[in-house]
């Protein structure tokens, strides 16, 4: 059958339609972010007016480069870094969703994940960040994603 969308969500009356990407390299990123906005177009397309688009992004790869483990003195510490890592990526990368002209499509969800080792002789642990950002700024639509966004990742 068909692998697009990879993921369809109905939440609060609306449908999500996501399309996923994982990079592997810095180089690439722009190139995989256009992709799924053809893919979110194309199924868009396909679909009512109440299905929104939403690109996911993976860049553990990048960010871990091959390391085996995050050393951290706590779990906060290491969330601390994961979420001022994604911060980084988007002040640095902004201009790459920036483009996308389609209102459909409402927000890209970046994630980081890594394992991570304690300082203080805890248990080995993983550590996950996921941060979302509008495509369209003061997006109505976004604002609603936003909202059910938060309601799911508890879920997730």
């Amino acid at each position: 059958g068909n692998p697009n969308p990879d993921i369809k969500v109905i939440f609060s009356d609306k449908n999500y339609i996501i399309e996923c990407k994982r990079t592997f390299s810095d180089n690439n990123i722009g190139n995989l972010i256009l992709d799924a906005k053809k893919q979110l177009t194309k199924e868009l397309n396909k679909n009512s007016n109440n299905t929104f688009g939403i690109i996911a992004l993976s860049l553990s790869r990048i960010y871990v480069k091959g390391k085996n483990l995050l050393n951290s003195t706590s779990e906060h510490s290491a969330l601390l870094f994961l979420s001022k890592t994604l911060e980084s990526f988007i002040n640095s990368n902004r201009n790459l969703w920036g483009n996308i002209k389609d209102k459909r499509i409402v927000a890209i969800i970046l994630h980081i994940s890594c394992p991570v080792g304690f300082v203080e002789g805890a248990p080995l642990s993983w550590a996950r960040y996921m941060g979302v950002n509008n495509i369209h700024i003061d997006d109505n639509n976004f604002k609603i994603f936003e909202k059910d966004f938060d309601k799911l990742k508890t879920i997730i």
